[in-house]
């Protein structure tokens, strides 16, 4: 007897490599980012830091955003996927200091995270307290609609 697989149109395993393979090469070029002088026209393109989970029906995502205000950042969330985007803008604190070394991330920001399931975008939620946003997303209990198909002479 051969098994059978169920695969819907998020089982999409090329998606899936492409994204483990992004996250392996930021792991590994993350770290080799300038830390000499920085001005106020040296920017980044950076992605935070998150933590994702899955409890029940609710999928909860934290990101590391420190030094932020909410209103700098922007959170797009689709039927499975929620993009963070946002800038964090160099600003010199004092005109007779010169900055040696800076280790702190400046500039524009990006992340895209993909939902194996649909999510109900309606009853989702959102904190920023302390750096870290907090988004918790209910997964959407609307069922996969399937029809039958008629094959035509």
């Amino acid at each position: 007897m051969v098994n059978l697989i169920k695969h819907t149109k998020r089982d999409n395993y090329m998606h899936t490599l492409q994204e483990e393979m992004n996250n392996l090469i930021e792991s590994v070029f993350s770290d080799f980012r300038p830390s000499e002088k920085m001005t106020s026209d040296i920017k980044q393109i950076w992605r935070p830091s998150i933590e994702m989970s899955e409890a029940d029906n609710t999928y909860k995502i934290k990101a590391q955003l420190p030094g932020l205000n909410k209103e700098d950042i922007n959170i797009e969330l689709g039927k499975d996927y929620l993009t963070l985007k946002g800038s964090k803008e160099y600003k010199k604190e004092h005109d007779n200091e010169n900055l040696y070394r800076s280790e702190f991330v400046y500039g524009d920001f990006l992340r895209t995270i993909s939902f194996p399931t649909d999510v109900d975008t309606e009853n989702a939620q959102a904190c920023y307290k302390n750096g870290i946003l907090t988004i918790n997303i209910p997964k959407s209990t609307k069922e996969e609609e399937t029809r039958k198909l008629e094959i035509k002479d």
